[in-house]
């Protein structure tokens, strides 16, 4: 039985559930081309619905309409899979499916709903925890990025090789939730192990000028990023 770094079932072959690892520290280190990741190991395994839905998720994410083509090809690829796989797939990948379906469908908020189910479940769901992040992100929701990371993170393993990431967005959080002193605790911690990721060099920076900086560096990643400029758009200040 496949599974991802984090020991989660993925339905599909083991190469794919490598793909997805791939991918995601991509996302989450605004590097590399974690669509292209996936697209590739979703045309060797079409059964592997989970990357099909993730690349929907990513593209939605990141402004795509629901009827650009690859969207639509992506969920169709998604729910091809999950007809196909039956029994086998499971409740969280059909919940992935779910959510990206809401998104296409303009429901921001219905997919938000849906990745914090999948975290009750399963706190370590990387997609799930990042995608909510972005759109809490969007949403302009700064408490429930501090509060969706603070319920997962005891979860993670602090040798993982994302747990750097994961105490980056959560330092973000706090920064946007005024928690000044405790947001650069966390910052330093996720800059020493990831020296280049934005969430918590913009939370390190103390003062308003800094900030803007920051900003727009996070702005600039995300522009180059499958999952950005729909973010880019939505934190201007």
């Amino acid at each position: 039985m496949a599974a991802d770094a984090q020991g989660l079932r993925v339905t599909g072959s083991d190469e794919s559930a490598k793909a997805l690892d791939h991918a995601i520290s991509d996302y989450f280190g605004w590097k590399g081309d974690p669509v292209g990741r996936l697209q590739d190991a979703v045309d060797q395994d079409p059964d592997f619905g989970l990357g099909s839905s993730a690349i929907a998720s990513l593209f939605l994410l990141g402004g795509f309409r629901a009827d650009h083509p690859r969207v639509a090809t992506a969920l169709s690829a998604a729910e091809h899979a999950s007809a196909g796989a039956g029994a086998g797939a499971t409740s969280r990948e059909t919940r992935h499916l779910a959510a990206a379906k809401a998104l296409a469908a303009g429901g921001l908020t219905h997919a938000v709903n849906i990745w914090e189910t999948i975290l009750v479940d399963h706190p370590t769901d990387a997609l799930a925890m990042r995608f909510a992040h972005d759109a809490y992100f969007c949403l302009g929701q700064s408490l429930s990025i501090r509060d969706s990371i603070a319920r997962v993170l005891p979860h993670w393993d602090p040798q993982g090789e994302n747990y750097g990431y994961v105490l980056g967005q959560y330092a973000f959080g706090l920064e946007e939730a005024s928690e000044l002193r405790r947001a650069e605790a966390f910052a330093h911690a996720a800059i020493a192990r990831n020296a280049e990721d934005g969430w918590p060099i913009h939370a390190a920076s103390s003062d308003r000028w800094r900030a803007r900086l920051c900003r727009r560096r996070i702005r600039s990643r995300h522009r180059t990023h499958p999952a950005g400029a729909l973010l880019c758009a939505a934190h201007r200040r």
